[in-house]
């Protein structure tokens, strides 16, 4: 049983910050299992979400992010919609608790796929957590920041995983659509699932497909060296990219 969702997106911004992040949040409103219902760095203060004030907050003076939570099933925390004025920005959320377990796991798979297409997602996963990992792997990775991966590598391949166009490039659009459980997307990337219907899948089906994934990746030479103790080293196919990142 799957006791987390996580989701993470990297998109490109292409008109401007404010209505940008203006758009994200109309798509996130106009999706009935993402919609926000509260906006605070504290949940606990509970401020209502309110559009119009979140943009407000954005214009005059510097700020990170905005913060997001769920409170109705599926509720979701951790919510982070950056807001940088650089050329990319990026999403966040966790769904957890009781109201996941209710929920159809496959119907916020195919909610975020239609976030990711919205947004022309660069890079960015949605990817089920098992707390039973035995392997303490599976799990890593989710937290790896946009910036690491942009200077060294993938650390992770993830349920559903989500290349854009300048990650297909590098690593070849054949190539990965040679693999297994792959499609194009509408905005020229390449969505790579790692097994068929992923929402379904038990942890060792999940966690022996990422591994084989993971080693396949490698010896293309696109998976950082994560675990050196002296310092993080790229993959010695990897090309930092260009991602303008707060």
């Amino acid at each position: 049983m799957v006791d987390e969702l996580n989701i993470k997106l990297l998109f490109p911004i292409d008109t401007g910050v404010p209505r940008e992040i203006s758009r994200v949040l109309e798509l996130l409103e106009g999706e009935p299992l993402a919609a926000p219902t509260h906006a605070s760095r504290d949940p606990q203060k509970r401020v209502p979400y309110d559009r119009t004030a979140l943009l407000k907050s954005l214009a005059g003076r510097p700020i990170s992010g905005l913060h997001l939570w769920r409170s109705k099933a599926p509720k979701f925390s951790n919510g982070h919609l950056s807001a940088n004025d650089r050329t990319h920005n990026h999403i966040r959320a966790d769904y957890a608790g009781a109201a996941l377990k209710e929920t159809r796991i496959g119907e916020l798979f195919a909610t975020w796929t239609r976030i990711a297409e919205a947004t022309r997602t660069e890079f960015g996963f949605v990817h089920s957590l098992f707390m039973n990992d035995p392997t303490d792997q599976y799990n890593r990775g989710v937290r790896v920041p946009f910036k690491e991966i942009r200077d060294f590598g993938f650390r992770k391949l993830f349920a559903r995983t989500w290349f854009g166009p300048d990650l297909a490039a590098i690593i070849g659009p054949k190539r990965l659509l040679d693999l297994p459980n792959t499609r194009k997307t509408s905005w020229g990337g390449v969505e790579l699932d790692l097994v068929d219907q992923p929402w379904l899948a038990d942890f060792d089906t999940l966690f022996r497909r990422q591994q084989e994934l993971i080693e396949i990746f490698d010896s293309w030479g696109f998976m950082g060296n994560y675990d050196n103790v002296v310092q993080t080293l790229p993959g010695p196919s990897w090309t930092p990219r260009t991602w303008g990142l707060g």
